[in-house]
């Protein structure tokens, strides 16, 4: 007998989460599953409500922390806007209030967090059958992004040029530079480094868009290292620089799955017994143009931020109340440490990083 055609689709999902590290896991993993689309990932709520009016997911996992309670302004929001979405709530603690919240809102599902991942994605498969069981709704609305401006958004950012897309795509380069005015009309953005800020901070691209640094681009698979034994800081250092996730012999059983899964997406994983005295390596070598993560100093942050949020160099330097000329110093040393050439490169490099979620921590031992 013939499969009907709606079994077979994609279903959309978009996830929220205040943890990039469980959004970002969640997401690799329902990305090796072809019955779902992650649509985006991300931690804001005004950030989901954006990727819900340009994605239009079908299913939405919001991680409620420790009460559902505490986000119920956002969820009544997002309930008002896009009510016929599944929202499948994931949460710490289940009060009172918080029932009550589930309650009103009509939540399709409620998961503790201690349920774990294979729950979850049991909870996702039986709703993505009932949605599959329905007709299929247009894939997207004039105000949402299509998938060929997605497409764009992404090559734009790994630093093709608009003439290279023009040959990618097969269309002519005003096509392109037309697709590129909707996409800033779309995402309430003025110009290309805005657009791509914002298309890193919704997770509409996975990491694998995202340029990885020079030390790793002669690597043509992920690298997973089984560590046996005990490894020297340097050579955690060395290995991660070669674009090589590492863990533990005696912690196979657990962490080879999902290890496996973050570094087929371009993640680099490190077991949590090195952390520390990786990040003290790091620490000790700063001075290097080798270092793994670079520290910025305050200015630069400024400068990072306001490139992220499309601002230009004038801009930057009103805003700041500085000469053009050092904004355009600050940013070429900006540059040189994120070994980028350009503000798009930085700003995807910076997101790759982690660098733009630091915002308002102090870097450690700053002096600048």
């Amino acid at each position: 007998m013939q499969q009907d055609a709606s079994d077979e689709r994609s279903v959309r999902i978009a996830i929220r989460s205040d943890c990039r590290l469980f959004h970002d896991t969640l997401a690799a993993c329902l990305r090796l599953r072809p019955e779902f689309t992650v649509v985006g990932h991300v931690t804001s709520g005004q950030d989901l409500l954006d990727l819900c009016r340009l994605r239009r997911p079908e299913i939405v996992v919001f991680d409620a922390g420790a009460d559902i309670a505490n986000c119920a302004g956002l969820l009544a929001e997002l309930r008002s806007r896009h009510g016929d979405v599944h929202l499948i709530v994931i949460y710490e603690h289940l009060t009172s209030p918080g029932i009550t919240v589930a309650a009103r809102l009509d939540i399709d599902a409620l998961i503790p967090h201690s349920h774990g991942l294979n729950a979850l994605q049991a909870i996702l498969q039986r709703h993505a059958e009932v949605i599959r069981s329905h007709p299929a709704e247009p894939a997207a609305p004039e105000e949402g992004l299509t998938e060929q401006e997605r497409q764009i958004i992404a090559a734009l950012s790994a630093g093709h040029t608009a003439d290279r897309l023009a040959e990618l795509l097969g269309i002519s380069r005003c096509a392109v530079e037309n697709s590129k005015r909707r996409i800033y009309q779309k995402m309430r953005v003025s110009n290309q480094s805005h657009a791509i800020a914002r298309a890193i901070a919704l997770g509409l691209m996975d990491g694998r868009t995202v340029a990885r640094p020079d030390a790793v681009d002669d690597i043509d698979v992920p690298v997973l290292l089984l560590r046996s034994e005990l490894m020297s800081r340097a050579d955690v250092v060395e290995a991660l620089g070669l674009g090589a996730g590492m863990i533990d012999a005696d912690r196979l059983e657990q962490d080879l799955v999902p290890a496996l899964t973050l570094t087929a997406s371009g993640h680099l994983t490190v077991s949590w017994a090195m952390a520390d005295g990786l990040v003290a390596e790091i620490r000790a070598r700063l001075g290097e143009p080798d270092a793994v993560r670079p520290v910025l100093t305050p200015r630069e942050r400024d400068i990072l931020r306001s490139i992220a949020s499309g601002d230009t160099v004038r801009q930057t330097a009103r805003t700041l109340g500085i000469a053009q000329k050092t904004v355009e110093n600050i940013q070429a040393r900006l540059f040189r440490k994120l070994r980028v050439r350009n503000r798009a490169g930085a700003v995807a490099s910076a997101h790759s990083l982690g660098l733009l979620e630091r915002e308002g921590e102090p870097e450690p031992d700053e002096l600048v």
